[in-house]
C-alpha cells in the first residue's frame, strides 16, 4: 500500500512523486501529513490563502537549512523545506479555488453584514464581490461598508443605485443623504486631515 497526496492539479503529481512512501515506514502523524497539504502546514482544511501564507512563512523560518550547522540536520531540513513548499503550492491552489466559488446573494449579504458589524470592511467587500447578482440591499450594504472605510464618494454612488432600484425605501435615501454630508465634510480642511489620519493608521 502506498501513501499518495490526495489532490488534483499540476502540483499534486510532484507531491506524489516525492512522497510516495510505504505506510509501514511512516508514523501515523506523518502519514496523515503526507495526505493533506493543510495538515503539513498545521492548518485546518478550510484555511484561507492568508492563513496558508502565514503558516508557510512561519514553518519555513523554523526549518531553513541555513540556520543549521550539522550536515545531517541540514539534509533533513532541506527535505522538510521541499515538503513545505509543495504543500504550500497545493494548499494555495485549493484555497484559491474554494474562495473563488460564487456564493448566493443572501449568503453574501448576511456574511457581509456580520463582517461589517465587526469592522472587517475589506473582508465584507470581498464576500460581496462573490455574489452572482446584485439587488438594492446589496448596494445598501456595499455603500455602508465604503462609508465605514471613509470613502463617502464611492458609498454615495452605491446608495444612489439602491435608491434608483427601490425609490420608495426611505432608509436608502437617508443613507445617500448621510454619504453626501460626509462627502462635503471630507472636502473641508478638518475632513482632509481626518482622512489623512485614517490613511496613516490604516483604518
Amino acid at each position: 500500500m502506498l501513501v499518495s497526496f490526495a489532490g488534483n492539479g499540476s502540483v499534486a503529481p510532484m507531491f506524489n512523486a516525492w512522497y510516495t512512501l510505504r505506510v509501514h515506514d511512516l508514523p501515523l502523524g506523518e502519514y496523515r501529513e503526507m495526505q493533506n497539504p493543510f495538515i503539513a502546514l498545521g492548518l485546518g482544511a478550510e484555511a484561507s490563502r492568508e492563513q496558508v501564507r502565514a503558516a508557510h512563512h512561519a514553518r519555513v523560518k523554523l526549518c531553513h537549512p541555513d540556520v543549521l550547522s550539522d550536515a545531517e540536520d541540514q539534509r533533513r531540513a532541506q527535505e522538510r523545506l521541499v515538503q513545505l513548499n509543495l504543500a504550500y503550492a497545493e494548499a494555495m491552489r485549493q484555497a484559491s479555488r474554494r474562495e473563488s466559488v460564487n456564493v448566493t446573494i443572501p449568503e453574501a449579504k448576511a456574511v457581509a453584514r456580520r463582517l461589517l458589524s465587526h469592522g472587517h470592511c475589506d473582508s465584507a467587500l470581498r464576500i460581496l464581490a462573490k455574489a452572482p447578482n446584485r439587488d438594492s440591499e446589496w448596494y445598501e450594504i456595499h455603500g455602508s461598508v465604503l462609508l465605514k472605510k471613509g470613502e463617502p464618494e464611492a458609498a454615495h454612488a452605491s446608495f444612489r443605485i439602491a435608491v434608483r432600484m427601490e425609490p420608495q425605501n426611505p432608509r436608502y435615501r437617508e443613507l445617500a443623504l448621510a454619504a453626501g454630508v460626509a462627502m462635503r465634510r471630507k472636502k473641508t480642511l478638518g475632513g482632509m486631515v481626518a482622512a489623512w489620519m485614517r490613511h496613516v493608521v490604516g483604518k
